[in-house]
């Protein structure tokens, strides 16, 4: 079978996930439960308001378990935030900012609302500083590691499109920094150490993530080929010998 992802996405999803395991604990990716969008998750009635969205940052802060309490929320106008639905903001009590159009859209508005905490996770927690190169790309993938990642993997593109008497208008717009086969790899790899190489949670999937997850487990099971495993430990990152490096190097695999 054939990885579904590049050498250089494959090597960086799994290295970064290792890391994660690393900062936050194997046992807290492997008791996630996978959030979907539907009422066991979300319960309350939605009505695009400002309330509403203040009731889902509280759940979705619950879920990644954060505090909710230590955190201000804001919707600004377009205006103030025109290249981005999300901010976050640091301070002795953080700020999450979100873009006003952001609330008519619920699985958008938890997807923006994760990545925002994630980043109190990463900065907050001094995990990391906030200006690494790749550092909302890691922001994205913690969603995953947390299990909230399919809201991510979901809205990576927006379009909306609008009808008046003969014209036609339509936007797009691209949320997130992981793309969604990127997403769809990671969750195999997640999957595949967590021993459920066919999760019931799949169907909530779009089909891009969704075939990414499923021809990389495939990939994964075939192959054990992976960065991301249990035989590396407890903290799955190790040094490794100059002989291993060069046997890994004439093999034949990815």
């Amino acid at each position: 079978p054939k990885c579904p992802v590049s050498l250089r996405e494959k090597v960086w999803t799994e290295l970064r996930l290792a890391w994660l395991a690393d900062q936050f604990g194997l046992d807290r990716m492997l008791s996630a439960k996978v959030v979907v969008p539907t009422a066991e998750f979300f319960p309350d009635p939605y009505n695009a308001s400002e309330l509403a969205a203040r009731g889902l940052l509280k759940r979705v802060c619950k879920l990644m378990e954060v505090d909710v309490a230590r955190i201000d929320f804001r919707v600004r106008p377009e205006t103030e935030m025109p290249d981005a639905a999300g901010l976050y903001e640091q301070g002795e009590r953080p700020t999450i900012s979100i873009e006003q159009s952001q609330l008519d859209d619920q699985e958008s508005l938890i997807a923006t609302l994760a990545h925002e905490v994630a980043h109190e996770l990463l900065i907050g927690g001094k995990k990391l500083q906030g200006d690494e190169e790749d550092h909302e790309q890691i922001t994205d993938l913690l969603m995953a590691f947390l299990g909230i990642g399919v809201f991510a993997a979901n809205t990576r593109v927006t379009q909306t499109n609008s009808l008046y008497l003969r014209w036609e208008s339509w936007s797009i717009k691209r949320l997130g920094y992981l793309t969604a086969r990127t997403l769809g790899y990671s969750f195999a790899a997640i999957e595949w150490v967590s021993g459920d190489t066919n999760p019931a949670w799949a169907e909530f999937l779009g089909r891009d993530p969704w075939c990414a997850m499923r021809d990389g487990l495939r990939y994964l099971d075939k192959t054990d080929d992976t960065l991301f495993s249990e035989e590396l430990g407890d903290k799955y990152i190790r040094q490794r010998s100059i002989d291993e490096v060069n046997a890994d190097l004439s093999d034949d695999s990815d």
